[in-house]
């Protein structure tokens, strides 16, 4: 788990295997998506661990490729509920982490968004411009979706919204 300052690493991951290097990779990716960019309001949590769950995939091509990016990402499409959005309700302590939706689904819009975009410089862009405009701050899924559109000089808002609540 992640914390300001540290991570906690269970017992069960601490045989160094590949499991733990992807756990690792997530709670690290929190020191940008959830301690630098923290979600305003447990309705976006994905904007945190999607963002989390997306860097450790990240991390995955980096240390072996393409096609395991791919495979990657067709095991996580596969674990998705389906049919029912990652936008929770507003002003509500929800439970948002019950079914890992905000984790899979929140890291498949972006990994959506990226084959949408169709120029990684220009997605990768977008992440980096989310990230400095908002660091130390709370955001929301409109900040996020008003950040793709400034970066790409085009209206996600439709395509983002499909992606957000399918």
């Amino acid at each position: 788990m992640e914390h300001q300052g540290c991570l906690a690493i269970g017992k069960h991951l601490s045989k160094g295997n590949g499991s733990y290097m992807m756990v690792v990779a997530h709670e690290i990716a929190h020191e940008w998506w959830g301690n630098s960019v923290s979600v305003a309001d447990m309705a976006d949590a994905r904007l945190q661990e999607g963002f989390a769950t997306y860097s450790e995939i990240l991390f995955h091509e980096y240390l072996n490729g393409t096609t395991a990016y791919n495979k990657y990402i067709t095991r996580i499409s596969n674990a998705n509920s389906g049919g029912v959005g990652i936008i929770g309700k507003r002003d509500v302590n929800a439970n948002t982490f019950k079914n890992n939706d905000i984790y899979y689904k929140g890291a498949m819009v972006l990994h959506n968004l990226r084959q949408e975009v169709d120029d990684v410089n220009v997605f990768f862009q977008i992440l980096r411009v989310f990230q400095m405009k908002f660091r130390n701050k709370t955001v929301d899924t409109n900040d996020f979706i008003e950040t793709v559109n400034l970066v790409t000089q085009k209206d996600y808002r439709p395509f983002l919204m499909a992606e957000l609540n399918r």
